[in-house]
């Protein structure tokens, strides 16, 4: 309460009346008044009083510190980091010095805010309480009105600037009593104060002496979240958890703040995104030591979750391993063997695999390359394949080869294209159809031209057909 309470520049003193006390909560000279019948308390040297039962100030020792004139205080919040970043949650006070002094400035980080006009408030708070350090009197006396959070105004002391209103900042008292003698006479009460003020002129704020709890190191907690859910998470990643202490927790989505999560790499729109999922034990660090400012640093296994493979057996072995949500059953991952002599990488999709290439795409096998299940590629631009050796397609049902455009074969040396049943080429309704004992060629017209010599040869019979005129032409025509 007192931390709170000083933050926000307030501060409290009693007041005592029969049978009755009184706490008062103060924030400015409103809040205080003088002791009755003490508005005006004169000063009388301790050694030279003519009357040592009249009431006076008997000592007063001015004195004071050299207190910095800016208080300066930042912070940073995540949720505006640009901003912040920038300055955005600078904030500083300015307080005149109590005498003339060169301008010193004092920076504290963290200000323990995220919203700049709850640091200007903290900054005054901070930079009044400093200046109320400025002066500083160390007095005393026998008056009975100097208590603790009361006014009084000073007369008749020998030096004129000190003939002012004060605030009396802490007070202690003493005060004897009675003593009977042998020869039946007592000695009058003695009433003796000594106090700290400050001229009424300086404000007046507590110190920031009350400490915030600090987090000694980082601990573990217990991911959760609202039941039913396996991830519970916010729009940064940030999770809920429960720590081992916590006693009034119910282990759901209220059993803490939400907790930000570091990453292995955070950038604009890219980066690396893993949320620690319900059931998992987390590590948590506490940035400056603040309960108030949790930060899940990493998550560790434990005797109710073990790694994804045996150690030490698979101590070679790393990988990132998902789990099917909700629900499990089923994973992705990507693994690495280190082994010698067992070197792999392993990917697995549990469903869909997708990959986008935008420029070159290069794959070096060294000895077989072999893929199962459907594959579908599909190539923004232009496509190149070169092989160094030999190169071999084996399909084992249909394989169809659709080209919007032209299509061009090129061999070195020879091309053979077989087929146990038939080889067809089709030009609209013209036709050159192979069977392994017949070769079909239909048209609306053939045309066959030879440069030099031509010959037909049948094994047995020919027959030549026409419908209409038949014409044989030659320089010499020979039919036998």
């Amino acid at each position: 309460v007192c931390r709170l309470l000083e933050e926000e520049g307030i501060y409290f003193y009693f007041t005592h009346a029969d049978g009755k006390h009184t706490m008062v909560l103060a924030d400015g000279y409103g809040a205080h008044a003088t002791t009755g019948g003490y508005d005006t308390i004169q000063f009388r040297d301790e050694e030279t009083a003519r009357d040592p039962l009249e009431e006076a100030v008997t000592r007063l020792n001015p004195g004071g510190e050299i207190q910095p004139s800016v208080m300066a205080l930042n912070d940073f919040d995540f949720e505006k980091a640009s901003s912040s970043t920038s300055g955005g949650l600078l904030v500083k006070a300015n307080v005149a010095a109590p005498f003339s002094q060169q301008s010193y400035e004092h920076y504290d980080y963290p200000g323990r805010y995220t919203v700049a006009n709850t640091g200007n408030g903290y900054a005054r708070a901070r930079m009044e309480a400093l200046h109320g350090q400025g002066e500083r009197i160390e007095a005393g006396g026998n008056a009975r009105g100097l208590t603790t959070g009361a006014l009084f105004t000073l007369s008749e002391h020998p030096r004129d600037d000190q003939n002012r209103a004060f605030l009396i900042t802490s007070a202690e008292t003493e005060i004897t009593g009675v003593e009977y003698h042998s020869d039946g006479k007592r000695d009058s009460l003695d009433f003796r104060c000594t106090f700290e003020a400050i001229g009424k002129e300086h404000s007046y704020r507590p110190q920031a002496t009350a400490r915030k709890p600090f987090v000694q190191g980082p601990q573990t907690a217990m991911v959760v979240g609202k039941a039913g859910e396996e991830i519970w998470t916010d729009k940064y990643g940030r999770i809920k958890v429960q720590f081992h202490w916590d006693r009034l927790g119910k282990t759901d989505e209220t059993s803490s703040c939400w907790v930000r999560v570091q990453q292995g790499w955070a950038g604009k729109g890219w980066g690396m995104m893993f949320v620690p999922r319900i059931g998992m034990e987390v590590v948590v660090s506490f940035l400056e030591g603040d309960p108030d400012r949790p930060l899940v640093t990493g998550c560790v296994y434990n005797g109710d979750a073990m790694p994804p493979y045996t150690l030490p057996d698979n101590q070679t072995r790393s990988t990132i391993k998902s789990n099917t949500s909700k629900g499990g059953g089923g994973f992705n991952e990507i693994r690495f063997e280190d082994k010698k002599d067992s070197e792999e990488i392993f990917v697995q999709a549990e469903k869909d695999f997708n990959r986008v290439v935008k420029n070159n795409d290069t794959l070096k096998v060294g000895f077989e390359k072999k893929d199962k299940g459907d594959q579908t590629i599909q190539i923004a631009n232009d496509q190149s394949l070169e092989v160094d050796h030999d190169r071999k397609v084996h399909v084992k049902n249909d394989e169809t080869v659709t080209i919007d455009n032209n299509q061009s074969v090129k061999a070195g040396n020879k091309i053979v294209v077989e087929a146990n049943t038939s080889i067809e080429l089709k030009v609209g309704s013209s036709s050159i159809k192979i069977e392994p004992a017949k070769i079909t060629i239909k048209s609306v017209e053939i045309a066959v031209q030879s440069d030099a010599n031509m010959e037909i040869k049948a094994g047995a019979m020919m027959q030549v057909k026409s419908g209409a005129v038949m014409t044989i032409e030659g320089a010499l025509v020979k039919i036998n």
